[in-house]
């Protein structure tokens, strides 16, 4: 009895659906038809012409110019001012020299007559004496043992001056020993130009110098 129950309660369930399935089967065949009504209508409508023929822009690359006469001018020519010449110069009246009545060689200043195996012989001669004059002349180094001392002093030199204008033979004699090696550096570094005797370029001796140590203020 419970199974013929259940069967007949499936029977009923399913008898019901079909039937409300077949109720709505017009009611989606009308949309249907619609839908594809109005899918006809959009694909027909005239959605306007398009351009026939595409338009390809054109460029000219040597375009035609009008070439014009550079003879003609449109510029009206100026009306030329008439300009009056300046007067003409004055004439000169041309007035002949009268010739000297004396010759030159019969006057009183006339040129003597030299001799000229004289001149030829004739030797001139130019002595040119000059003691040495100074080119550069360096100062000396202060020394280190000096300044940390606070030590000044005094150094006489004595020396000679060659032909190529450097001294030589240089003998300093300083009031501190710590001064002679800075005085005689210097001194030997010194530029003179040398002495002239005659002309020519002679060694002068015993050129004398004094070169002071003072620590600045």
């Amino acid at each position: 009895m419970n199974i013929y129950a259940n069967n007949q309660q499936w029977f009923n369930l399913s008898a019901g659906s079909n039937g409300r399935v077949l109720s709505v089967l017009p009611m989606a065949a009308i949309i249907t038809i619609s839908l594809f009504l109005i899918m006809k209508f959009m694909v027909t409508l005239d959605m306007g012409k398009l351009p026939e023929k595409e338009v390809t822009p054109r460029f000219d690359i040597n375009p035609v110019v009008d070439e014009k006469d550079p003879r003609i001018r449109k510029e009206k020519m100026k009306r030329e001012v008439e300009v009056t010449p300046p007067p003409a110069l004055p004439q000169i009246e041309k007035m002949a020299s009268s010739l000297p009545a004396e010759s030159i060689t019969n006057s009183s200043w006339a040129i003597p007559n030299l001799d000229k195996a004289g001149i030829a012989n004739m030797r001139t001669k130019f002595k040119i004496n000059r003691d040495i004059q100074p080119i550069f002349k360096g100062r000396p180094a202060y020394p280190l043992n000096a300044q940390t001392r606070d030590l000044e002093g005094n150094c006489s030199a004595v020396f000679d001056v060659g032909i190529n204008g450097s001294p030589f033979n240089i003998k300093v004699n300083c009031t501190a020993s710590v001064f002679e090696r800075s005085a005689r550096n210097a001194i030997s570094k010194w530029k003179y130009n040398p002495k002239i005797a005659d002309g020519k370029a002679v060694i002068m001796y015993g050129v004398k110098n004094s070169i002071k140590y003072k620590m600045a203020d």
